[in-house]
């Protein structure tokens, strides 16, 4: 959807529907906690496609990637001149034979945009990738009409799997929600839910960015679906879906460790976490244009 110059959306441009071996039901597979994750979940988290979230690369904002939580994939595509995004095959999201791994969501460095990482939701696990330029040049220069004969060609090559709950933890009593960079570049969270944690790991330059296990800290709540880092990076808010609360840590940019400030909120069901600079401009939307 084409997005004007004041943000109003314009109307549907172009739209991808991932390919399919039968209909969708409309009915839900039962209620089932956000941390429920034995053998049978999986299987229905995994009966069709499931595409749960969409980046643009931040390097050249031409390749867009897409983990399918339901494939266990990384879908590819160019997005090209016509406003259209091409699909370009695909990427494992984790090691062969590994799943079920469920990616969820995709996060590149924010300093080196050659490293991205994918935290799987059902496994635990976040997989880092390299990001292939050469490759990814090859895509962008390809004419559209031509895209489709290099499907076989993935920009994205994976070079670390990594675990986000303890050894002894069982994967079927976690699912992942979030993962995020802090603005340092210098740290990856991940949260967990049914361990009710978040995990952060420590960024090596001298190794592509790998991580390394840094810590694991209580977020005071269950079910932490998402978090947000403020401005500056000293302070953490985590939402705790199942509990019904906002709790906010003292994150210590040098040590990689989240201390509870003692301060919890109120909040039903929160789902997202998002933080915000107050607008100061004295100017506002214009509602006469919509």
């Amino acid at each position: 959807m084409p997005v004007s110059s004041d943000g109003v959306l314009s109307p549907l441009a172009h739209l991808y529907e991932p390919p399919r071996e039968s209909k969708i039901s409309s009915e839900r597979a039962g209620g089932r906690a956000h941390s429920e994750n034995d053998a049978e979940t999986a299987k229905l988290r995994q009966a069709h496609p499931h595409t749960h979230s969409i980046v643009l690369d931040p390097m050249y904002g031409r390749l867009a990637f897409a983990p399918d939580l339901g494939m266990d994939i990384i879908r590819q595509f160019v997005y090209t001149d016509d406003r259209r995004l091409h699909a370009v095959g695909s990427v494992p999201a984790g090691l062969k034979h590994s799943g079920p791994l469920g990616p969820r969501y995709i996060e590149f460095h924010l300093h080196d945009h050659r490293t991205a990482y994918v935290v799987n939701e059902l496994a635990s696990s976040i997989s880092v990738f390299n990001f292939n330029i050469t490759i990814a040049r090859e895509l962008m220069d390809t004419p559209p009409e031509q895209l489709d004969s290099k499907k076989d060609r993935q920009c994205l090559e994976l070079i670390q799997t990594i675990s986000t709950i303890p050894e002894a933890f069982p994967v079927s009593m976690n699912t992942c929600g979030r993962i995020a960079m802090h603005p340092s570049g210098r740290w990856v969270l991940a949260s967990n839910r049914g361990h009710d944690s978040i995990a952060i790991f420590q960024t090596h330059s001298s190794q592509h960015f790998m991580l390394s296990a840094s810590s694991l800290f209580h977020t005071r709540g269950e079910t932490p679906r998402h978090y947000q880092f403020d401005k500056s990076g000293e302070f953490l808010f985590v939402a705790n879906q199942d509990t019904d609360n906002v709790s906010v840590f003292r994150f210590n940019q040098a040590t990689g460790t989240a201390e509870f400030t003692s301060h919890s909120y109120k909040v039903k069901s929160p789902n997202f976490v998002q933080v915000i600079t107050p607008n100061v401009s004295g100017q506002y939307f214009d509602m006469s244009r919509l």
